[in-house]
């Protein structure tokens, strides 16, 4: 190459570069002469990167390029003298590879490499490498690059490319030969000169932008499941009588779906370098190319369906031409597949799947169900747990005070000062009814609300729920009246729960009720029921609002001037209280003046058995000396340990422990006369301590009072299971206490004396077997012939013997002692040990024949009766 100053820069093989004179050469004549500059592999500051130069280019600054053979480029500062080697291994800038295999540069800043089968532009400005690949050069060769201005022209191994320099596009140029080795740019005529195989290529690089305008494709032939398609008319087969080349589409039956297309632009110069693309809508993603030379396209196994067949030639950038030649192709459905049958199908799996999904929807509600309700009973035994508690801390101040308030208005002897004392006392009881009521409100949607009946006097009780009401009542001039046509009158109710539904139907009355007017309650007897009728002067209710009443949070806009501390919540206990009693509830007023709340209850309760009635037994107290019974008070708070102990000291001897192991390491030392317990202490509490007491025969005639602030029936329920002989909630009465403990004491006394009694005299047995003995023996008879049922309950029981649930279980606590439940597990733990004792039966397989599940629960039970565990009885008994 020739550089600006006229020197001539020659490349050999193993020589290096040699710099010339122009004019010097051409006066040497072929003699021999002495280059300015020679450089070459080694040479230190001025040394190339290797000596077999192949490529020399002169860039836009005059700095020479020597590209070589496997060792990269160098770039030749001429000014300063010096070689920049560009290789793989060179610092900063370095190459992809050191496979140089053409270069070129032009007048602009870039330098264009070859490596193999990919190009790297090389910015001298910056340093910066660019690599440009495309797929048609994977696997070929590019042995010659130049620059036209606006294009690198490419020789390479499958033909004739160029790099369009502003998109930075690779294109082919479809040519006569495959290779060409060298190619050069003629700036002077514009021309490209291209040297192949026994072959030169001269063109106008411009003309090759006209060589992409589309031509029309055509196809030329069909085949189907290889065999020709025929253009005869009429044919079976369902192939149209018409030649393929005219047609735009084709219908054929579903078994006809091999078809091998033939395709052509009719042009025949060159067709070995023409390259097609095909894509199949509804089942290719993509277009595929053919490769060079192949005009055939194949698609096999069909499904049935309609496509569109698209055909174009790949133009010099690698991309289908625009316009296409689409070919629709219909195959169609067998009869088993056809939008009738589809039809068919369809419905029956419309039907299936929605019977599947009902049936999977059913069975995921009730999933949804039994966690939703688990988390519910959850969340309100959680409720329950919070205010019991809360009840305990306020029920123990509260007995606190009620107690020593009975002792002050037995000394006082002021009229004045014993109705104020009486308010007051009244108004505390009625402080531990709420404290209850709230309870009860939270367990409504645990368990429900439980009726504890009783025997109650209707008319006497609403007389002393509406004193409460006539005092402040008085300061209103608004007077409160009780009217019955009978002087009493007895139904059978839970006291708890009708106190509470007299007392809002009352609020709500003196609410309302205006200054100068008359609240009547009225009793009326039907003939199975009671009708309670409290009626007020008052505003009324708005007739919009009447169907409203009963829900919960509900509050008239029209009473809010009235009822500004209201909260909506007390007819809807009423209602939901009456509900539970089985009876009925309705409000009548006119809007105007007045409203009439009618109750109707039932005069004898069927929804629960009664529990039974103590009456007080008056016991005159003892002299005080050492004949005094003695008391156990296990009690953790010691203002009510004291309490208790102060006001009873005079008629018992009392000792106090402040938790249940205390309590029962004194009542198994000293065994006293009475224990009174409460229910949540530290340590032991109350529950267990009475278990413990009741399963040692020392301490089990010992009565015990439980006395807790946990007064619901469940707790009431467990302490009697476990052998309590009274129940007392807090907060309580002195005078109460020491008469249950009174009648307590003497129901002992009196056992004690019936059985010394009968130690003495002994009547001869009677062989005629009692009612008890007839039902006892029946029961245990059901038992037994249903031992390995582990579902055996009460139920059972009432079923297989004909007695009703009730009789079984209040006739079986009064034989043996013993609930129902407790009965069943000692006649299965008999039965166990009996089976242990023959030394044949495992403890496993006598667990399963007595009825239990579960081994621990069973081991634990045993160890309980017997005082040792199932093995350690059977080995006892094989060793004896």
């Amino acid at each position: 190459c020739q550089d600006e100053t006229g020197k001539l820069w020659i490349a050999t093989c193993l020589g290096g570069i040699f710099v010339v004179d122009k004019q010097k050469l051409l006066a040497s004549k072929g003699k021999p002469f002495v280059a300015e500059r020679n450089y070459f592999y080694g040479g230190g500051a001025q040394g190339l990167s290797g000596n077999m130069l192949q490529f020399l280019a002169v860039d836009g600054n005059s700095n020479i390029w020597a590209g070589t053979y496997r060792a990269g480029i160098n770039m030749i500062d001429r000014l300063n003298r010096r070689v920049i080697q560009l290789t793989s291994r060179s610092e900063g800038i370095h190459l992809p590879s050191d496979d140089v295999t053409a270069m070129t540069a032009g007048q602009d800043h870039f330098i264009w490499i070859a490596l193999r089968n990919s190009i790297v532009r090389l910015d001298t400005r910056d340093n910066t490498l660019k690599t440009i690949d495309d797929p048609r050069l994977a696997g070929s060769y590019i042995s010659a690059m130049t620059d036209d201005g606006k294009r690198i022209w490419m020789g390479v191994s499958t033909g004739l490319f160029f790099v369009d320099k502003a998109i930075l596009k690779v294109r082919q140029v479809n040519t006569v030969g495959n290779y060409y080795g060298s190619v050069f740019f003629d700036r002077n005529s514009r021309l490209l000169l291209a040297g192949g195989i026994n072959e030169f290529l001269e063109f106008d690089p411009e003309a090759i932008l006209a060589a992409d305008q589309p031509e029309k494709v055509y196809i030329t032939s069909l085949q189907i499941n290889d065999r020709p398609m025929e253009p005869i008319n009429g044919n079976s087969s369902g192939i149209p009588g018409q030649s393929i080349r005219f047609l735009h589409s084709i219908d054929l039956p579903y078994k006809f779906n091999n078809l091998s297309f033939t395709v052509s632009e009719l042009n025949y110069n060159t067709p070995q370098n023409i390259q097609y693309a095909n894509k199949l809508t509804r089942l290719d993603a993509g277009w595929h190319f053919s490769s060079r030379g192949d005009n055939r396209i194949t698609y096999n196994h069909l499904p049935p369906g309609e496509y569109t067949l698209l055909l174009s030639r790949v133009g010099s950038d690698g991309e289908p031409l625009p316009n296409p030649l689409a070919f629709t192709i219909r195959i169609r459905h067998p009869w088993y597949a056809s939008w009738v049958a589809r039809g068919i199908y369809f419905t029956i799996l419309v039907l299936l799947a929605i019977a599947l999904v009902n049936y999977f929807l059913v069975l995921n509600r009730l999933r949804y169900e039994r966690i939703e309700k688990s988390k519910t009973m959850e969340l309100a035994a959680h409720k329950i747990d919070f205010l019991t508690n809360i009840s305990h801390e306020l029920k123990t101040p509260l007995s606190l005070i009620i107690g020593p308030l009975g002792k002050i208005m037995e000394q006082v002897k002021t009229k004045a000062m014993r109705e104020q004392l009486t308010d007051v006392r009244h108004n505390a009881l009625k402080m531990g009814s709420l404290i209850h009521q709230m309870m009860e409100a939270s367990r409504q949607e645990f368990d429900g609300f439980g009726l504890i009946v009783s025997k109650t006097d209707v008319v006497a009780f609403a007389r002393s729920v509406v004193s409460v009401f006539e005092k402040p009542l008085e300061e209103r001039s608004v007077k409160v009246k009780v009217e019955s046509k009978v002087p009493g009158f007895f139904i059978e109710a839970d006291v708890l729960k009708l106190e509470v539904i007299l007392n809002n139907v009352l609020s709500n009355a003196a609410k309302f009720a205006p200054e100068h007017s008359e609240i009547a309650l009225t009793i009326e007897p039907l003939q199975a029921e009671v009708k309670i009728s409290v009626t007020d002067q008052g505003p009324g209710i708005d007739p919009q609002d009447m169907p409203h009443v009963f829900e919960r949070f509900f509050q008239s806009r029209h009473s809010i001037p009235q009822n500004k501390d209201g909260s909506g919540v007390g007819l809807s206990i009423v209602k939901e209280y009456v509900q539970i009693h089985r009876g009925t509830v309705k409000v009548l007023s006119d809007g105007k003046t007045g409203t009439c709340v009618e109750i109707v209850l039932p005069v004898v309760q069927m929804v629960g058995e009664p529990e039974a009635v103590s009456e007080g037994v008056s016991v005159t107290n003892t002299d005080g000396g050492d004949a005094r019974p003695q008391l156990l008070i296990v009690e953790d708070n010691a203002e009510i340990a004291s309490f208790i102990s102060r006001s009873l000291a005079g008629e018992f001897r009392c000792i106090t422990a402040q938790n249940g192991k205390m309590g029962l390491e004194l009542a198994t030392s000293g065994l006293p006369d009475l224990i009174v317990t409460d229910i949540m202490m530290p340590v032991m509490d109350g529950i267990t301590l009475c278990r413990k007491l009741k399963e040692n025969i020392a301490t089990s005639p010992i009565p015990v009072v439980m006395l807790t602030a946990k007064d619901d029936r469940t707790t009431e329920l467990l302490g009697y299971k476990t052998g309590a002989d009274a129940f007392i909630a807090k907060p309580f009465e002195i005078g109460y206490l020491s008469d249950r403990l009174h009648q307590l004491l003497r129901g002992r006394n009196l056992l004690m004396q019936k059985a010394r009694q009968e130690a003495i005299i002994r009547p001869k047995e009677d062989d005629v077997p009692s009612a008890d003995e007839k039902f006892l023996a029946t029961i245990t008879q059901v038992i037994e012939n249903d031992l390995t049922n582990p579902d055996l309950n009460v139920n059972v029981l009432s079923e297989k013997s004909g007695y009703s649930t009730k009789q079984v279980y209040r006739r079986i606590k009064s034989l043996t002692g013993q609930t129902a439940v407790d009965y069943i597990r000692s006649v299965r733990l008999k039965k166990a040990a009996m089976l242990l004792s023959r030394k044949t039966f495992t403890v496993a397989e006598v667990m399963y024949m007595v009825g239990f599940s579960n081994h621990s629960y069973f081991a634990r039970r045993f160890q309980d009766m017997y005082g040792k565990s199932p093995r350690q009885y059977a080995e006892e008994k094989r060793g004896g």
